[in-house]
């Protein structure tokens, strides 16, 4: 039968995807390059972070000591429209629990405006990025430390896991960055700006989105061009190698390392 399920938990921000529906595909369905979905055995709980009293549940059901201690629970933060500083009272209301939740041993994992909030919330800093939005297809190169992490990660899975490459292939739309990380993550890649993302024992996270496939890549990139974020010439790279790459083996990875830390 092996252990029961852990719980899990994807703290849906607003946006203009569902972040809910497109994080439980990329984790729990099985597909070709998530062999490992089947074992997770988890039934994921959506919770809508603009709800003030769904965040507050949240935090007294993470509370609870877990039936199976060697199993605790994860939370996932989704990508969002809003920014980490923000005052919107949800986005307060999430940044003053999240290092509740790091106090008690909850794996955090988040994407894009996950892992700024993360960042943020344990004593970060984010800000807008002055040279404009990223939007496609982009190689962070790994540290040391952080390569070996997540080979570390992806040791917890249930199938061979796939090698860690030098650098690491995802999708990005995003134009806020964390400019500084809290003591207590470490960057995954990126030189000094962290930008490919974070962690430490208990969180993980990328400030890409392995959720995003091309089509979410294209149509957010339409958004913007109708909002004047970015020109109307510029392209996501729909149909290049490096979009490829991002569709397919650099997920593999990122999700991958997120599923052996929930196995962890």
């Amino acid at each position: 039968m092996g252990p029961p399920p852990g719980k899990l938990f994807i703290v849906r921000c607003p946006g203009r995807h569902d972040y809910g529906e497109m994080i439980t595909t990329m984790l729990l369905r099985p597909h070709s390059h998530r062999p490992w979905a089947q074992a997770l055995r988890m039934q994921p709980r959506v919770v809508d972070a603009t709800r003030e009293d769904a965040l507050q549940n949240l935090h007294e059901e993470l509370r609870k000591p877990s039936a199976d201690a060697s199993r605790c629970s994860g939370v996932i933060i989704s990508g969002s429209a809003a920014s980490a500083y923000d005052t919107l009272s949800w986005v307060v209301l999430l940044k003053a629990l999240i290092p509740q939740w790091h106090a008690l041993g909850v794996k955090l994992i988040g994407l894009c405006f996950g892992h700024q909030v993360i960042a943020a919330a344990l004593g970060g800093e984010v800000r807008r990025n002055s040279v404009g939005f990223t939007v496609g297809p982009r190689p962070i190169t790994f540290t040391g430390p952080g390569r070996e992490h997540l080979q570390k990660l992806l040791g917890h899975l249930p199938v061979s896991p796939p090698e860690v490459p030098e650098a690491l292939q995802l999708w990005y739309v995003h134009q806020d960055h964390v400019t500084d990380l809290p003591p207590a993550l470490q960057p995954l890649g990126g030189g000094r700006v962290p930008v490919l993302g974070a962690f430490s024992e208990t969180v993980l996270t990328f400030q890409g989105h392995p959720e995003f496939n091309t089509e979410a890549v294209v149509g957010s990139c339409g958004a913007l061009k109708e909002r004047g974020c970015i020109p109307p010439e510029a392209s996501p790279e729909v149909g290049t190698a490096r979009a490829t790459e991002a569709d397919t083996t650099g997920p593999a990875v990122a999700v991958g390392a997120i599923a052996g830390l929930l196995l962890s």
